[in-house]
């Protein structure tokens, strides 16, 4: 039935129609029914305006995504494969208030999974080499996902974790370290587990004898970013100029 479906709209180029009393478009329908990730793929290449289809929630108000982040069954690459089509949705609660990210760390989702949300749900665009912005309002707006990885599942997705600060620059490390939780007062490394502050530090190393602090954020002077840093070649002092604005 589903292969028909898909046929008729490879041939059409038509948009997914909505199909049963209850809302379900055909994609819905099909993640319903656990159906191999081929499937969903083919929702996504033979649609013209396929992005609509990955938008359009289901009888009880649950996006695509959502409703595969839920079902036990659902194969990972039809998660990813939601998340590539319609990114922004990482950002979207439920109806009854939940994230994303929430409910992949509920349901035990695959690595590569929590990653994906995470890195369309991130307060800064990774690996961005001008990235100059250290204040919470110079971040993107976002939904925590990356403090619930870190401060409320634990340890539990360290090598997540891990993978995320690799990509990070230096500078990014540093307002990532230092960025709010959703109370606006705790720094996300004022509540990680000293795991996530090993890989932090390990991250702001610098030529193998300083480190760089995100105690005190870099600041910019005739285009001159300088850093707070301790010196571990010996003396162990604090190098530092700070912006006391």
């Amino acid at each position: 039935a589903f292969l028909s479906i898909l046929d008729v709209h490879k041939k059409s180029r038509a948009d997914a129609p909505v199909l049963d009393i209850d809302g379900d478009t055909p994609l819905t329908n099909a993640i319903k029914n656990r159906v191999p990730h081929e499937f969903v793929r083919a929702f996504h290449d033979s649609q013209r305006n396929f992005v609509r289809i990955f938008l359009q929630p289901d009888g009880r108000g649950q996006l695509p995504l959502h409703l595969a982040l839920q079902l036990p069954g659902v194969d990972p690459q039809v998660v990813s494969i939601i998340i590539d089509a319609a990114p922004f949705t990482a950002s979207v609660p439920t109806t009854t208030g939940h994230m994303p990210i929430q409910l992949a760390t509920k349901n035990g989702m695959a690595r590569e999974v929590v990653k994906s949300l995470l890195l369309t749900d991130m307060p800064l665009d990774l690996g961005m080499k001008e990235f100059v912005g250290f204040k919470n309002s110079d971040l993107k707006q976002h939904s925590h996902s990356f403090w619930h990885i870190v401060v409320e599942c634990e340890d539990r997705y360290i090598g997540v974790v891990h993978d995320i600060i690799d990509l990070a620059t230096q500078p990014q490390v540093i307002a990532l370290a230092r960025s709010f939780g959703p109370d606006g007062k705790t720094r996300l490394a004022q509540a990680a587990s000293g795991s996530v502050i090993e890989i932090l530090r390990m991250a702001l190393k610098l030529h193998t004898r300083y480190e760089l602090l995100s105690t005190k954020p870099p600041y910019i002077l005739n285009d001159v970013m300088t850093f707070a840093a301790i010196d571990q070649g010996g003396n162990s002092d604090v190098l530092y100029k700070y912006n006391k604005s």
